[in-house]
């Protein structure tokens, strides 16, 4: 959302307000819960990366079909929302 002073001169943009959502990461995993592909949008060290995606796995294995498609995801203290697909045998997921 754009800033502007009294005379409606932009001053400058809004990139991150409070509360912004953002994706932290895509996950593509198989039957057994191996990444297939893996996008990380915000800086995790790789043991951290290993265990969100056993956790992801984990969470989705779990649920079934009769539930939707969205889970609230814990990482670290956060909860954030988790959003998953399986399709031809391979789990899709956005945080």
């Amino acid at each position: 959302q754009p800033v502007r002073d009294q005379s409606g001169r932009l001053l400058r943009e809004r990139r991150h307000a409070a509360g912004c959502r953002m994706i932290h990461f895509i996950l593509v995993q198989n039957p057994q819960g191996r990444a297939r592909l893996s996008k990380w949008y915000v800086p995790f060290d790789d043991d951290a990366k290993r265990r969100i995606e056993a956790e992801v796995y984990r969470t989705i294995v779990k649920r079934g079909t009769d539930f939707t498609n969205f889970v609230e995801f814990n990482i670290g203290t956060q909860t954030h929302k988790l959003v998953y697909r399986r399709y031809g045998g391979l789990s899709f997921a956005l945080c």
